[in-house]
């Protein structure tokens, strides 16, 4: 008997939660480093922002954004991302794309999930304060919105459902900059999605879902031009510390996916030949000028694949994989510390769980959910914008050993996995401690 997979199309929420750990720890770490009036007498307490401020200026950023909490109110899995422009002190432009999730129950009972992608140009009203280190602005856009159905519930399977579609969307919402430094602000953001409901069909009937909704994010702006005439940290006498936060998106392949005899890790969602996605999240910090450490967690979702094991062949469920491993990087910077090659190497451990489980006769169980022992080794570069934000390509070799599962209560088995991860992203500079001068 063959069950095959109804593919999803979300993205993973992997970037919603571990932003969460990203802000808390920015607020514990100070959050704003600077507030002039508490500076020595004799400090120029003309920041970078306010002289870039003064000449208008453009200032291009990216704004990475979570809305873990937005589950309060019935949106899941929210994140977005935005590349935009400040134009002049009070005007800016942006591209804005937003995700989220709802419980698909149009007739009262879940049957499955239904997923917004929204992309829309946006203008902000910026209202700079407080020597311009806190930003409040006004928001507002229109785009296009793609409804797409996926994750069924057992309540969903065999049921033939019509719930694709596209529908104009509009924007509108406030927000408020938190500046830590001259390029990095932590952000809140509130606005509203409207779009028309959707015209869907179950087994024939007709109905309609509506997907507009409140969101409510926090996260990171950071700017992408350099306004000093200040060298790079790399390359002062004596390097400050650098706390920093890291974001990076990709793919990854899965180079040893025979877990145990019958069983096998496929990927989730191939988008090109057997890559599926693979986000990871970091902390970290930047001492002297070549080495680092950082405490990453890198997820990747699979599928958990029988072959002929209680008759039953086929995807029966998700595997989510995080992957904590505390690594050191030795990096090697170049062309002024604008460019930064590194060797990275570390271990710690792998959390796996099943999750989100196909169709299957209820004399078929997969049960793994624990902890496993792990190594990682690999390789990127780094080129840096500005002192605060750097963008970052890099390849990962993750190794983990003795991941138990157990299929039909047959008892416990343990084989080994292995996965190949490649990223790009950015490292966002929070706290500097140390000189700070050249």
């Amino acid at each position: 008997m063959t069950f095959e997979r109804v593919s999803p199309s979300r993205l993973s929420p992997a970037l919603c939660r571990f932003l969460v750990l990203g802000g808390v720890v920015l607020l514990l770490s100070g959050g704003i480093q600077r507030v002039h009036a508490g500076e020595p007498a004799g400090t120029n307490t003309t920041s970078a922002i306010e002289l870039t401020n003064l000449a208008t200026r453009i200032r291009p950023y990216v704004h990475l954004r979570s809305g873990e909490f937005d589950t309060v109110w019935g949106v899941q899995d929210m994140w977005g991302f935005s590349v935009g422009a400040d134009l002049n002190r009070h005007v800016g432009l942006e591209l804005a794309f937003d995700s989220y999730e709802k419980d698909f129950d149009p007739f009262g009972t879940k049957i499955g999930e239904e997923s917004l992608l929204s992309l829309a140009p946006q203008v902000r009203l910026r209202l700079p304060l407080v020597h311009d280190r806190v930003v409040p602005y006004v928001v507002a856009g229109a785009g296009i919105g793609w409804y797409d159905y996926n994750d069924p519930t057992q309540d969903g399977f065999g049921t033939s459902v019509d719930a694709q579609g596209t529908e104009l969307v509009i924007t509108a919402g406030v927000g408020v900059d938190l500046f830590i430094n001259d390029n990095v602000a932590f952000n809140l953001e509130g606005k509203y999605i409207w779009l028309d409901q959707l015209n869907i069909s179950v087994d024939g009937q007709a109905g309609t879902f509506d997907m507009a909704d409140f969101v409510g994010t926090f996260g990171f702006r950071a700017y992408l031009d350099d306004t000093t005439k200040l060298k790079l940290f790399d390359v002062v006498e004596e390097p400050p510390i650098r706390i920093y936060f890291g974001a990076g998106f990709g793919g990854a392949v899965i180079t040893d996916g025979n877990w145990v005899p019958g069983v096998t890790l496929v990927p989730e969602s191939a988008s090109i030949g057997t890559v599926g996605e693979s986000v990871e999240l970091a902390l970290g910090f930047n001492f002297g000028r070549h080495f680092s450490f950082e405490i990453p967690v890198d997820y990747y979702e699979s599928v958990i694949q029988l072959d002929s094991i209680g008759g039953v062949s086929g995807g029966v469920g998700e595997y989510a994989t995080y992957a904590l491993i505390p690594s050191m990087r030795f990096r090697y910077p170049m062309m002024n510390g604008k460019i930064a090659p590194y060797l990275l190497a570390g271990f710690g451990g792998t959390y796996g769980e099943v999750n989100d489980r196909y169709e299957k006769p209820i004399y078929v169980t997969v049960d793994s959910k624990g902890f496993a022992p792990a190594f990682a080794v690999g390789g990127g570069i780094e080129y840096y914008f500005n002192r605060d934000v750097s963008l970052f390509g890099q390849v990962k070799y993750i190794q983990s050993w003795n991941n138990q599962i157990d299929v039909n209560g047959m008892g416990e088995e343990s084989g080994d996995l292995s996965w190949l991860h490649f990223q790009i992203g950015f490292r966002l500079n929070l706290l500097s401690i140390g000189n700070k001068a050249e």
